[in-house]
């Protein structure tokens, strides 16, 4: 019921299946009337250690591909914590705070598979940049971008930030940033080239401004303190900007009566950080201030859609800093040091717990033998529900098509016809298909427009009054409709871009 078996594993077996069959994956069939794989800025083609993959079950491999990626973000937050020379268990400290961090675990419980990944590269990525490996910070920046756009974009910020503060004249400073930039743009060229030539006919191209999340001070301030008190549904794992009760206060009081201990490379570091802190959270919580009249002019920052996915760059600077801090609190008392990390560690621990036994597993509602009936259709179709009941990796595994989907491109073309195939109105971006806002409003479906997508089936919860829509099945709380005016057809795509 997450990102992950909605989008991400199907995926995976479309890429998998196209390769293995010896096809270059160009359109997916799978979803929305067939959908340009290559736009679709999560696929998985451009991404290396994706082609283990190939190997085993997908299952397996999604897990041996986390936990490699687990390892590469601790022996790295374990060095960038600057305390292997005085005391490793300390710098492992930060390691653990880092890959069990509240934001990062929220995006695995939620299933953002890319981001996971991409945020897994943060610590290789500050470490060659701290350490002037800008070969390496090139080739991270590049992981990071093939892998999610949105981090990959602050990554980018952060970079050129950073450079800001060096000690070097700004003609060399500018020479590298050049230089590397440069290598990231040939590096990551499959990925924003086919965005560039062809996102203009994508409706997300169309967004203004980065809308989510809605934020009040109170919303903000739970966030920050308290926000499971409520249990699920409570906020979102998008709206979560926890890091932590423990490391905060150890932070502000370091801060107020011994500031000097954060200073592991100098006051220009940390002037950096301020200001790279103060950005993120502004960005974060996103209110209508003046300050975001402004950010809202950087290129391509309304296409990011969600504000808070850079809060993960507070873990990271917590992993930096907090070793640091319980180094200088060590030299006072060991005990004191060592019941510091303990209590972060249980803190942290009780979170990531609770985020993921607030989400109850999400058994497919709808019935199988729906799927049965489907499939004994001996013409190649599509199936839609009008509340996205359908289970995607489910039907793709049986051979049917869904109409609707999960992805975050999908052609103007494409949500233009389904509005009015499906019978509502949304003027708003979602990357659901139909999505979640018109469910309650229970859309009446167009038989003769559906079938100019090859759909012969629709399921809903709900009567359809469309006389060429006959009833054929009910079964827990679903309803089977086969469409009886004569589908096109079947084709993988129906909305083709322009060359």
């Amino acid at each position: 019921g997450n990102d992950m078996t909605t989008q991400f594993l199907p995926d995976a077996q479309y890429f998998k299946d196209s390769i293995l069959a010896g096809k270059f994956p160009v359109w997916n069939p799978w979803i929305m009337a067939g959908m340009p794989y290559l736009l679709d800025p999560q696929n998985f083609l451009w991404y290396p250690p994706n082609y283990l993959l190939l190997l085993m079950p997908l299952e397996l491999g999604f897990f041996i591909l986390l936990i490699g990626h687990f390892i590469l973000a601790a022996v790295f937050a374990c060095k960038v914590s600057d305390t292997l020379q005085s005391n490793r268990l300390v710098g492992w400290l930060g390691a653990t705070m880092f890959v069990f961090s509240p934001k990062l675990i929220g995006h695995i419980e939620e299933g953002n598979w890319s981001l996971v990944i991409a945020a897994c590269w943060l610590p290789f990525f500050y470490w060659a940049l701290t350490h002037k490996r800008f070969n390496w910070v090139a080739i991270a920046i590049s992981a990071i971008v093939i892998n999610n756009l949105n981090i990959g974009y602050y990554a980018i910020l952060f970079v050129a930030t950073f450079f800001i503060f060096m000690k070097r004249s700004l003609l060399a400073k500018a020479r590298r940033l050049l230089k590397m930039f440069f290598w990231v743009a040939v590096l990551t060229l499959p990925r924003w080239l086919p965005l560039l030539l062809f996102g203009n006919q994508t409706v997300r191209a169309n967004l203004q401004e980065a809308p989510l999340p809605f934020w009040s001070w109170m919303k903000i301030g739970k966030s920050l303190i308290s926000p499971l008190a409520e249990g699920h549904p409570g906020l979102q794992n998008e709206e979560i900007l926890y890091v932590g009760i423990i490391p905060i206060l150890l932070v502000v009081l370091f801060v107020v009566f011994k500031g000097q201990t954060l200073r592991p490379q100098g006051l220009t570091l940390m002037r950096f950080w301020i200001i790279w802190l103060a950005f993120i959270s502004l960005i974060a919580v996103y209110l209508k201030t003046p300050f975001f009249y402004l950010i809202k002019f950087l290129p391509g920052f309304s296409l990011l859609r969600i504000t808070t996915r850079p809060w993960i760059f507070v873990s990271l600077a917590l992993a930096v800093f907090i070793p640091r801090i319980i180094c200088g609190l060590a030299k006072r008392s060991k005990l004191l040091a060592g019941a510091m990390s303990i209590v972060i560690l249980l803190e942290f621990a009780y979170f990531d717990y609770v985020i993921f036994s607030r989400r109850q597993l999400v058994k497919d509602a709808v019935p199988y033998r729906f799927y049965q009936t489907m499939v004994s259709n001996s013409v190649l179709s599509r199936a839609y529900c009008t509340t996205g009941c359908l289970d995607r990796l489910k039907a793709q595994e049986l051979g049917i098509a869904v109409l609707g989907g999960n992805n975050p491109v999908q052609l103007t073309k494409f949500v233009n016809y389904l509005q009015k195939a499906g019978g509502y109105r949304e003027a708003s971006y979602f990357p659901i298909l139909p999505p979640y806002t018109v469910f309650n409003q229970q859309p009446q479906p167009n038989a003769e427009l559906l079938a100019q997508t090859a759909t012969k089936f629709v399921i809903s919860p709900y009567e359809l009054k469309d006389d060429k829509l006959k009833l054929i099945d009910q079964n827990g709380g679903y309803n089977l409709y086969k469409n009886l005016v004569e589908p096109v057809e079947f084709r993988d795509h129906y909305f083709e871009i322009k060359m």
